[in-house]
C-alpha cells in the first residue's frame, strides 16, 4: 500500500470508529442496535470512494473526438460570493475560486453554488472531488461524499440513500419495537451524528434537477442536514433561478461568466495545435458571444463543433442543432458498426425527428434524468408507431440510441443519460416546437419551463410563440414562481430574435400580476428572494439597447393619474394601469386578446428599478 494509501486508511478507520460511537450513542435508548460491524462501514467508504474517483474524472464530452479528462480540460472559474439576485448592478463583484473558497471556510459555512444552464457546476464538483481525493488541497475534510440528487427515486429520500451508501443498518432488540427501524426522525439523528464524526463534505449536486412535487420535501431535508451539520460541510449545488431560499450556516455563491483569460486557457487546453486555438478565438471576438455571458458549456460545444467543422455558431440554438447533426453523422459514418434495425436506416433527419421525441417522452414521463434500459425500451413502446418502426424491434432500437457517440452516455451499469442536460432540453424542445398545441396539461405535474424556452428561440415566429405563453397559456392556477423564473431566465440566454416590441416588457408586468397571490404573504409582505431573483433576469434583458428603449417606450402607456397603493401593505405594493392607446400598439401586434383595462399589481421594488423614471 502507498503511504498515502495507508494515510487514507489511518483516517478512515479513526473516523469510522468515532462514527460507530456516534450512533449507538443516538440509539441507545431506543432499543435499536447497530449490525454493521467498524469493516462493513469503512468498505462501504472505499467502494463510494472508488465510485466518485471513475465518475469524476471525465467531463461530460469524453464521447466526442477522444477522451477529454477533466485534470486536462479544467480551468478555474471565479464565483462570486453572493447570487446575481442579490447584488446592485454597479456593486463591484468579490470573485474566488473553489479552492480559495474551501480553504477560507475555517467556520465550516455550508455553501451553496449556483449558476445557469453550462455553468460549470457539475464540472466544479468533479474537481472538488478529486482535490481532496488525490490530496490535492490542504483541507479538514477527509473524503467527499457525492449524492446526486436527480437520482433519488419517489421512494427514497436524501437521508434514506445517505444511510444506503455509508453502509448502515440497524434492528430492534426488542421484536415489538420493530417501528423504530422505520422512524424517520430517529433515522435521521443517527444520520447526521454519523456525518458529523466523518468531517466528510457532502456534495448533493443538482437541486434544480428534483421533480417539482419534491421540492419541499428536498428542501426540508437539506435545511435538516444543515442545521444539524457542524463537522461536516454540506455543498448543495442548483440552476440558480430554482434555489430561492435562505438557509442558516450556509454562503451562497454564483459561477461568474467566463473573462478573456479563462476563455484563452480553455481554448488552449481544447486544442492540441495553437493554430487551431487562435484561429478559434479569432472567430470567437467577431461573434455575439464575446460580448455578451460565455459559458463553459457552450464554450466546449464551440470548441467541438470547431474542432470538426471549423465554422462557427453564436446562437444557442444553433449550436445545439450543429452538435446534435454532427454527433448523428459521425455515428451514422462509423465503421464496425452492426446495424440491424430499421431505425438504423432513417436519414439524419429522421434520427433527428425520432430523438427529439424519445428526449421529450423521457422528460415528460420521468423525474430523473439517468436512465435504465428497460426506461428506454418503454419509451420507445410508447413511440415507435409515429415512425412506423415495429414493436419488435424495440430491443435492437434502443442498442442503437445507446450507441450514439456523444448525445446519450453509459454513466454507469444499466444507467444512461443524455450528455448534458441542456441537450435533452433542446431535443425536448425541438419535439415541443412542432406539436399541433402547447402542451399545457404538463404544466401541473411535470416542469418544463426549460423546454418552452428554448422552444420559443426554434420557433419560426418567436414573438408570437411567447405572447401564446405569456397571454393566453399562462394562468393563476399553473404558473408557479420557480417555473417563471426559470422559463425567463433560459429566455434570457437563449436569446430568441424577438421582434421589438412594448409588449415584450409589459409580459413581464403581466406575469408578476399572474403571480400576485404568490408574491404576497397574508401580511402583503413580498417575497424578498423572488423579486430579487426576478429582478436580477430583467436586468439582464435590460442591458440590451433594444430592451431598455421598450421599457421607457412602455412608461409612456402607464397612466399615471391611477397609480394606487394598497394602505394595507406597508408600502410592498403598487397597483398600475394603462391608457387606451396600449391596446392600439398590442392589437398591432398580436391577436390574442389581453386586458389592459384591469389593475395590474406588481412590487414596488420593479416599479422603483424599470418603471419609474
Amino acid at each position: 500500500m502507498s503511504i498515502k494509501g495507508m494515510i487514507i486508511k489511518t483516517i478512515v478507520t479513526t473516523i469510522v470508529k468515532e462514527g460507530i460511537s456516534a450512533v449507538k450513542k443516538t440509539l441507545e435508548n431506543h432499543k435499536i442496535e447497530l449490525i454493521v460491524n467498524q469493516e462493513d462501514l469503512e468498505n462501504a467508504i472505499y467502494q463510494h470512494n472508488e465510485f466518485i474517483i471513475n465518475t469524476t474524472k471525465f467531463i461530460s464530452f469524453k464521447e466526442l473526438k477522444g477522451n477529454k479528462s477533466l485534470k486536462d480540460t479544467y480551468i478555474d472559474l471565479d464565483i462570486q460570493l453572493e447570487p446575481r439576485r442579490q447584488k446592485f448592478p454597479e456593486e463591484n463583484d468579490i470573485r474566488r475560486n473553489i479552492e480559495t473558497i474551501l480553504l477560507g471556510n475555517k467556520d465550516k459555512n455550508h455553501i451553496v453554488i449556483l449558476g445557469g444552464p453550462g455553468a460549470g457546476k457539475t464540472t466544479t464538483v468533479k474537481h472538488i472531488c478529486q482535490l481532496i481525493l488525490n490530496t490535492e488541497i490542504d483541507i479538514d475534510f477527509s473524503f467527499p461524499i457525492l449524492i446526486n440528487l436527480r437520482d433519488i427515486n419517489d421512494s427514497e429520500s436524501i437521508y434514506s440513500i445517505l444511510k444506503t451508501t455509508l453502509g448502515i443498518e440497524v434492528f430492534a432488540k426488542d421484536k415489538d419495537k420493530t417501528f423504530n427501524i422505520d422512524n424517520v426522525n430517529l433515522r435521521n439523528r443517527y444520520i447526521n451524528s454519523y456525518l458529523n464524526s466523518l468531517k466528510a463534505i457532502l456534495i448533493l449536486d443538482g437541486f434544480d434537477e428534483i421533480k417539482p412535487t419534491r421540492v419541499d420535501i428536498f428542501y426540508q431535508e437539506i435545511k435538516s442536514l444543515m442545521s444539524n451539520l457542524s463537522s461536516t460541510v454540506v455543498i448543495l449545488t442548483s440552476r440558480s433561478p430554482s434555489y430561492n431560499y435562505t438557509i442558516e450556516n450556509s454562503i451562497e455563491y454564483e459561477i461568474c461568466d467566463l473573462n478573456d483569460d479563462q476563455t484563452l486557457e480553455f481554448s488552449e487546453k481544447w486544442f492540441s495545435e495553437k493554430q487551431k486555438s487562435d484561429s478559434f478565438l479569432k472567430e470567437l471576438r467577431k461573434s455575439k458571444f464575446y460580448d455578451l455571458s460565455l459559458r463553459p458549456l457552450t464554450l466546449a460545444h464551440l470548441c467541438a463543433i470547431y474542432e470538426r467543422t471549423g465554422k462557427f455558431y453564436d446562437k444557442p440554438k444553433s449550436i445545439y442543432k450543429k452538435l446534435v447533426r454532427i454527433l448523428i453523422d459521425e455515428w451514422d459514418e462509423q465503421r464496425g458498426i452492426v446495424r440491424e434495425s430499421n431505425y438504423a436506416n432513417f436519414d439524419s433527419e429522421q434520427k433527428f425527428e425520432f430523438l427529439a421525441q424519445f428526449a421529450f417522452d423521457l422528460t415528460v414521463n420521468y423525474s430523473q434524468k439517468k436512465y435504465s434500459e428497460d426506461i428506454f425500451i418503454d419509451t420507445y413502446n410508447r413511440i415507435y408507431e409515429d415512425f412506423n418502426l415495429p414493436l419488435k424491434e424495440n430491443k435492437k432500437v434502443i442498442k442503437e440510441i445507446e450507441s450514439h457517440n456523444g448525445i446519450i452516455v453509459k454513466s454507469a451499469y444499466d444507467q444512461y443519460e443524455f450528455v448534458h442536460k441542456s441537450m435533452q432540453e433542446y431535443l425536448a424542445a425541438e419535439y415541443i416546437v412542432k406539436l399541433p398545441e402547447i402542451p399545457v396539461k404538463l404544466f401541473y405535474d411535470t416542469n418544463i419551463s426549460n423546454e418552452l424556452a428554448v422552444a420559443v428561440s426554434l420557433s419560426s415566429k418567436p414573438n408570437q410563440y411567447y405572447y401564446k405563453l405569456v397571454f393566453e397559456i399562462f394562468t393563476k392556477q399553473n404558473l408557479s414562481p420557480q417555473f417563471a423564473l426559470e422559463f425567463l431566465s433560459r429566455l434570457e440566454y437563449e436569446k430568441p430574435n424577438f421582434k421589438e416590441h412594448l409588449l415584450i416588457p409589459f409580459s413581464f408586468i403581466y406575469i408578476l400580476n399572474l403571480l400576485s397571490e404568490y408574491l404576497f404573504d397574508e401580511r402583503n409582505y413580498v417575497n424578498k428572494e423572488f423579486i430579487e431573483s426576478f429582478n436580477s433576469i430583467i436586468y439582464k434583458f435590460n442591458n440590451h439597447i433594444e430592451y431598455k428603449t421598450l421599457f421607457k417606450k412602455l412608461t409612456f402607456f402607464v397612466d399615471e393619474d391611477e397609480i394606487e397603493t394598497d394602505p394595507d401593505d406597508e408600502g410592498n405594493s403598487l397597483y398600475i394601469m394603462f391608457i387606451n392607446d396600449l391596446e392600439n400598439e398590442i392589437d398591432q401586434e398580436t391577436l390574442y386578446s389581453i386586458d389592459i383595462t384591469q389593475k395590474f399589481r406588481i412590487p414596488v421594488q420593479f416599479y422603483d428599478e424599470f418603471i419609474y423614471l
